[in-house]
């Protein structure tokens, strides 16, 4: 008669099992075992990818069985691991620990949600030795983004949790990413940024109000007793830091489709001009902590490309309602008069040409009709006033320049005027 000799379950396997509780709802680890998991895993750091697949493999175990304070183990065991390990061996866990987290943020469990996002924004602050260039992160923006602009009127905390969490994701995607080498997966996609820059808009649109300054620009001010407006915009604000001159396009573009997606251009003009108020003013000089956490520094001259863009903009919109374009010159005008005269760039030229080409358009398309009539005046008026507020911070070349150009086009408009 033949004997089975089994084999014997491996030294990691087991001191991973110890720390689960008996009890499979109780939330924490069994402490007394924790240290023991610790030091084999400092002297025997070549099982740490093998400690990290088991970890992954029994939090799946305990989600399929609804054992939710198994899966908290499971996940305070990993980020111990973390912590314990330097930045040489922090590589061969975080696969596993990031697979924890899908895992995670697969269920439908809310508070799960919540417990995986709050363990990587933890994660996010931590600086690896070597880039990992294998790494993809789009299935954590994607979630992340869902949670920031998740529904639920029937509970007002939960409902405020899950947004904030969704929030520090992606604010933690940002600075996993943002800072890193280019080479890693690349954030400034326009895919990445079409889910990264919306929920910001749609939670400071939500829970801001649009307040005037005594300078007379504008700027979204937070609601009292709500912080989701404003950590919108903080992290807004530093998704432009890291962005810089070579990735604000990649910025710019969804903040753009936003605006005429929802109508925001006829519907708040105060919030467009306070967004790029906002983006025109993150473009400055970053304080000390920005210049300590992020390796590029945008300089004051890479302005210009948030004025260029609105302009460029304007001219894609050469058909669209009168109010429309009211609304992109409105946001344009606000941005230069916070932008300095060194910020406008060398085609100042050619966004006067551009504004004198609207409004020679604007006179030869006027339709029959008061109302028709009465919005082109108002919109070639803007036109006249955005004119004037970037003569008043060009220097005297282009002012000349300016002039020379408007002049030659203030007879077209005159006669506009009359025959209409």
């Amino acid at each position: 008669m033949e004997t089975c000799f089994c084999c014997p379950k491996p030294r990691y396997k087991r001191l991973v099992d110890r720390l689960f509780p008996e009890d499979p709802q109780t939330p924490t680890p069994v402490s007394a075992n924790m240290d023991k998991l610790l030091f084999f895993a400092q002297t025997s750091p070549d099982h740490l990818d093998n400690i990290g697949e088991y970890l992954a493999l029994r939090l799946r175990r305990s989600l399929q069985r609804e054992r939710n304070g198994h899966v908290s183990v499971a996940l305070q065991v990993t980020e111990k691991l973390l912590s314990a390990c330097d930045s040489r061996k922090l590589q061969l866990i975080v696969d596993s620990y990031l697979d924890i987290l899908h895992n995670m943020l697969e269920t439908s469990n809310t508070e799960l949600h919540i417990m995986a996002t709050n363990s990587f924004v933890k994660f996010a602050e931590r600086e690896e030795g070597n880039t990992p260039y294998h790494r993809q992160y789009d299935f954590l923006i994607h979630r992340f983004a869902s949670l920031s602009l998740t529904k639920n009127v029937d509970d007002a905390d939960k409902y405020h949790e899950t947004r904030m969490a969704g929030l520090q994701g992606l604010r933690g995607v940002i600075k996993k990413i943002g800072r890193q080498d280019n080479l890693q997966m690349n954030i400034w996609d326009l895919d990445h940024m079409n889910k990264i820059v919306p929920p910001f808009l749609f939670n400071m649109h939500s829970h801001s109000v649009a307040q005037s300054r005594e300078s007379g620009e504008i700027q979204p001010v937070l609601e009292e007793g709500d912080s989701l407006g404003g950590y919108s915009q903080d992290s807004l604000t530093e998704l432009i830091t890291f962005a810089g001159l070579s990735h604000i396009d990649s910025v710019l573009k969804p903040i753009l489709q936003h605006f005429d997606l929802n109508k925001l251009w006829i519907s708040d003009k105060e919030f467009t001009a306070g967004v790029y108020v906002i983006v025109v003013e993150a473009m400055q000089p970053p304080s000390v902590q920005y210049l300590i956490r992020t390796p590029k520094t945008p300089r004051r001259q890479d302005r210009y490309k948030v004025v260029q863009s609105l302009v460029d903009h304007l001219d894609t919109k050469v058909k669209e309602s009168w109010e429309t374009k009211q609304g992109i010159l409105g946001t344009l005008s606000k941005c230069v008069t916070v932008a300095a005269d060194s910020s406008l760039g060398p085609s100042v030229l050619d966004i006067f040409r551009t504004l004198v080409r609207h409004l020679r358009i604007s006179i030869e398309t006027v339709s029959e009709g008061p109302s028709d009539l009465t919005s082109s005046l108002t919109f070639q008026q803007s036109i006249t006033i955005t004119v004037g507020e970037f003569g008043g911070v060009c220097r005297s070349p282009s002012r000349l320049s300016q002039a020379r150009y408007t002049g030659a086009h203030q007879l077209l408009c005159t006669r506009g005027l009359r025959g209409s």
